[in-house]
């Protein structure tokens, strides 16, 4: 199985990656997506910031180009 998936955009692309298997807990299983901006310049890196965060991805603290996402199956 392929851990990652890349999504482009002028300029650049956003690349989304799996970093640990999922994990089963209380009936469900939980995965957290990564979603890393690779990009040209600061513009085209906010064009692929606007794409994750439509997408429902959520900053990653001080890391500005990184976000995640928690999915829940």
């Amino acid at each position: 199985m392929d851990k990652t998936q890349k999504i482009n955009f002028n300029g650049g692309y956003v690349e989304l990656f799996v970093p640990l298997p999922p994990i089963y807990e209380l009936g469900e299983w939980k995965v957290r997506v990564i979603g890393k901006v690779i990009g040209s310049d600061e513009t085209t890196k906010a064009e692929g910031k606007r794409i994750l965060i439509e997408k429902g991805f959520t900053t990653n603290g001080n890391k500005q180009w990184e976000f995640y996402k928690k999915l829940r199956f």
